[in-house]
């Protein structure tokens, strides 16, 4: 998805969020939703819900949204803001 992924910086009951930087050299987080949840009944809509809602909000306290897709192995994520 042109980011190269660095440590995995936590994990919840939908997805995993990995550092990253950006093919263009941008520092991000990486949103993954986990694989076993693309089976579960609307989980990728959830998730893309998620996305959807991020895209159309912007404010100081909300991190930036700069993009989202899917990996060749079908992995659906988001990229964000990484804060530090």
């Amino acid at each position: 998805a042109g980011y190269r992924l660095g440590e995995r910086l936590g994990a919840g009951a939908m997805g995993e969020v990995y550092a990253a930087t950006s093919s263009d050299g941008v520092e991000c987080a990486l949103k993954f939703l986990h694989p076993e949840q693309r089976g579960r009944s609307g989980a990728a809509e959830r998730f893309d819900r998620e996305i959807a809602t991020s895209l159309e909000l912007a404010h100081p306290h909300l991190l930036a949204v700069y993009g989202y897709g899917y990996c060749r192995d079908g992995r659906l994520y988001l990229a964000t803001e990484r804060l530090h």
